[in-house]
């Protein structure tokens, strides 16, 4: 490695396999993300970690070889309660098994990351079908030849319904929220100023899907969290994007924190059947 030496090095018959980066509790990783991808590309570790001691981001090379991705495959936090949690967590904990000394798999855990990278752009998929897949499933569906436009236009919102289908028959299976309104509005109040974001509930809630809009743009909630706070102190980081986006119970006008939503099922019941009203 040119450019000074990682802090950490795991390694296994002698070889680093995975590289950790260990910041102070109060540093904004993001900003040492570059220096990380530096060490990633002068080593022949698969599996790289960005850690402050609190938050955990584990990267590896899934776009370009050699090359570290600039999103995380997988993330948490330590303050996660993996005994009182919802499945997205419990999910979480099996996915980091691989990482023990019992179970070390660098195969396992690359499979593991292939999959969580496809998962938000099947959603986004399914969400907003693009014009290549749209042509795809109506090659599946009909021989006969239709106008490029007719055929994306058809299939783009045959395949919005289906995928809308597919995912209410699955609602108990895999704990999504389809609700009569597609968002939710959150908000904030931080050093005087007010934040407001929006929760997009038709879609699976998850921590680390990108189903809110902060600013125009789609990002996890954490991400929305940091964005806002930079906009006021970009020195400043707050300790969980659950905590700090709140929102109104529509029956009982309270304000709550948006961690009461991914918890509380009666809750997300309430607000799924609820026409909610900003």
């Amino acid at each position: 490695m040119d450019d000074g030496y990682v802090d950490y090095a795991i390694k296994r018959n002698g070889q680093p396999i995975i590289l950790i980066e260990a910041k102070h509790a109060t540093e904004d990783l993001s900003k040492w993300l570059p220096q990380l991808q530096d060490y990633f590309s002068g080593s022949d570790a698969k599996i790289a970690i960005l850690t402050n001691g609190r938050e955990y981001r584990f990267y590896t090379d899934l776009h370009t070889a050699k090359i570290m991705d600039k999103v995380p495959f997988l993330e948490f936090d330590l303050r996660i309660d993996f005994q009182n949690c919802g499945e997205d967590e419990r999910k979480l904990a099996d996915d980091l098994e691989w990482f023990t000394n019992a179970k070390f798999s660098s195969d396992r855990i690359l499979a593991v990351a292939r999959r969580r990278a496809l998962i938000p752009i099947l959603k986004r998929e399914l969400s907003q079908p693009s014009r290549e897949l749209a042509s795809f499933f109506a090659k599946q569906v009909t021989a006969m030849e239709l106008p490029e436009a007719d055929a994306i236009y058809r299939y783009t919102v045959a395949l919005r319904e289906a995928a809308s289908e597919l995912m209410k028959n699955h609602i108990s299976k895999y704990g999504m929220v389809v609700a009569d309104v597609t968002e939710i509005e959150l908000f904030a109040e931080y050093r005087g100023q007010r934040f407001t974001a929006t929760l997009l509930v038709t879609e699976p809630m998850e921590k680390n899907g990108r189903n809110v809009v902060f600013e125009d743009d789609r990002m996890n909630y954490q991400e929305a969290t940091d964005q806002a706070i930079r906009s006021v102190n970009p020195e400043e980081s707050f300790v969980s994007g659950w905590d700090f986006w709140q929102f109104t119970d529509p029956d009982t006008i309270e304000v709550l924190s948006l961690r009461r939503l991914f918890f509380d099922a009666e809750l997300r019941e309430r607000v799924r059947k609820h026409k909610y009203r900003r």
